[in-house]
């Protein structure tokens, strides 16, 4: 088999192994360090994350991978070396000699590799039951933990991480019929919700390996879901109670939710109740439950201001409905900030009455990407208004890793929509100030909702001349009093002009907030030789061709929404005046004249509803 050949057949075995707990493969993952295939000698680097992964859990995945790689029909002699792991000797040396996990680790391994192989199947089942469950969960906020108990396969939205359950189950030989129970022991037997007595006693996984491999292994799952392993009564803690601080009155009169006659907590909420060319037509409010507390590092906050974004006019049409996976009715509304209500048992950063702003995602923390610092990029995330309910209503279920608490300077409705429109409009600025330097140009175009805050951050991280492209002449006003040094009128000759006040050169950053109406166009035009082009806004293609790309050397980089750290510093610049949000407030009974203006481009700056 010729290089070339052997080489792709074994990246496709490795993409057959995969991680025994997250269910990816670990090509996906990053734990591939370098692959080499010629004359039939295949060798494999791996590196896991952490230098202090199990060995069990290390052994399984490189024993795995060199059985994948040692079945193609061109393999004749097959390494798989791991790098850089506290026991990489011990199993280098095993794996060489094929000398089989009991006989890697002697004395050590008191079970075979299948035992050890099932403990890590029950203990990923355990896992994305938890997953699984959450989301439905989130999905439905009158759905009662006591109730989970009822829940059946059936019930789980059809989503990544019931797809992944599914996979799990099968592996493990347990039902995956619509009609089996979703909660489940270890043997597929059903739960109830709220254990008792009488209730079966879960084995937690691993409890039969030796002291050292449990030592080593990621923590043995007790139970899929925090709140059943909570004392009862202590699910919600505020300040004042046991072990807290003293309570501090909030601010602001304190908003009571509805009660129906059974005394469920119930609220206003717009809601999403279908999808077409109309998006006035395709939604409206409700009285739904209000969120509780479930879990340990929930944080319920009392919505003091939630942004009206395009995105919403873009999910009522059903732009994001295949993507997003939500089950009708759901709450929309994803920039939010108000003031806490109710914390989860575990969470520390805020108490009851801190008034906060809400990062747009809920995520998980213990992925690769999380432990890196890119949150965004979470596997298991969650986004209240996109895929779960969101902030136009009265109160909104997050998590503790997703609030940052606001300076006394700052009112939650004056911030919201820095929540989503400032955060992805900093994370864009802030990625461009890294490159420019004093004497450098940056176009900006558009001067809109996101367009405005960009202009401010690009003010307050760099020296660089700023340039501001708008069709609207009122919108390069406002982009002038917040700090553009030119404004250009995008009337068919603003290439030209913007060329004009670049030296004939173009700039060296040109950050696009638009994205479409032939904006990509123009803007490739306005930048310089080996400049940077920042897509922000989206809605065409952009059609450059490659020879181009190649000989002016110009780079174009995709931006999403800021991470947790980057809301953290738009606050601070927000807290200094650095940064201020043109708003225009609606009360929450408006929110079609809310929608309806900003559909037709009446709004400058950004759309809040106040409830």
């Amino acid at each position: 088999m010729r290089a070339a050949h052997l080489r792709a057949a074994a990246r496709a075995a490795l993409d057959t192994v995969y991680d025994p707990e997250l269910d990816e493969p670990i090509t996906d993952l990053g734990f591939v360090r370098s692959l080499t295939a010629d004359d039939g000698r295949i060798t494999v680097r791996l590196r896991l994350p952490t230098s202090f992964c199990s060995p069990n859990f290390a052994y399984l995945m490189a024993s795995d991978a060199k059985d994948a790689l040692t079945a193609l029909p061109g393999a004749r002699e097959v390494t798989v070396l791991l790098d850089d792991h506290h026991d990489s000797d011990l199993i280098n040396r095993g794996l060489a000699a094929d000398a089989g996990y009991r006989g890697t680790f002697g004395h050590e391994a008191e079970r075979d590799l299948e035992e050890l192989r099932e403990v890590f199947r029950r203990k990923a089942h355990t896992a994305a039951m938890e997953r699984a469950l959450t989301a439905l969960l989130r999905a439905r906020p009158g759905l009662a933990e006591e109730r989970l108990g009822e829940v059946v396969l059936g019930d789980l939205p059809d989503t990544a991480a019931t797809r992944a359950l599914l996979r799990r189950r099968a592996a493990l030989g347990l039902g995956t019929a619509p009609a089996d129970p979703a909660l489940v022991d270890d043997e597929g037997l059903a739960l109830p919700a709220r254990r008792n007595s009488a209730a079966p006693a879960l084995r937690p996984v691993g409890a039969h390996l030796d002291r050292r491999q449990r030592a080593l292994l990621p923590g043995a799952a007790a139970h899929p879901l925090p709140g059943l392993r909570r004392r009862p009564g202590a699910s919600i803690r505020r300040r004042g109670a046991p072990g807290g601080r003293r309570p501090r009155r909030a601010r602001h009169g304190t908003r009571r939710a509805l009660h129906d006659d059974e005394g469920e907590h119930r609220m206003r909420a717009v809601q999403v109740v279908g999808y077409g060319d109309h998006p006035l037509d395709n939604i409206r409010m409700a009285e739904v439950p209000a969120p509780e507390v479930s879990g340990p590092h929930d944080v319920i906050v009392r919505i003091g201001g939630a942004g009206v974004c395009r995105t919403d006019l873009h999910i009522l049409e059903g732009q994001w409905a295949e993507k997003s996976g939500v089950r009708l009715p759901y709450t929309i509304g994803h920039e939010n900030a108000g003031w806490v209500h109710a914390v989860g048992s575990a969470v520390t950063g805020v108490a009851e009455g801190d008034k906060v702003i809400v990062h747009p995602l809920v995520t998980c923390g213990l992925c690769r990407a999380c432990r890196a610092g890119d949150d965004v990029h979470c596997a298991q995330s969650l986004f209240p208004g996109i895929d779960t309910s969101g902030g136009y209503a009265e109160y909104l279920r997050t998590s503790a890793r997703s609030v940052v608490r606001l300076d006394d300077s700052l009112e939650p409705a004056e911030v919201a929509a820095l929540a989503d429109a400032g955060l992805t409009a900093y994370h864009a600025a802030a990625k461009a100030a890294r490159r420019l330097r004093p004497g450098d140009r940056c176009v900006v175009i558009g001067a809109g909702g996101l367009g405005h805050i960009g202009i401010q951050v690009l003010k307050a991280l760099t020296a660089a001349e700023l340039v501001v492209v708008d069709r609207n002449p009122e919108a390069l006003k406002l982009a002038g009093s917040v700090g553009a040094d030119h404004g250009v009128v995008a009337d068919g000759d603003h290439v030209e002009r913007v060329r004009e006040l670049t030296g004939g050169h173009g700039a060296e950053v040109v950050v696009d907030f638009v994205g479409e109406g032939g904006a990509t166009r123009d803007g490739v035009r306005m930048l310089r030789r080996a400049g940077d082009y920042h897509v922000v806004g989206y809605g065409e293609n952009i059609d450059v061709p490659t020879i181009d790309v190649i000989s002016s050397e110009i780079n174009f980089i995709g931006n999403l929404v800021g991470s947790y750290t980057d809301l953290c510093e738009l606050m601070v610049l927000a807290a200094q005046g650095r940064v201020r949000l043109h708003t225009a407030t609606y009360p929450l009974d408006r929110f079609r004249d809310a929608l309806a203006d900003l559909d037709a481009g009446r709004v400058r700056g950004r759309a809040v509803l106040v409830p």
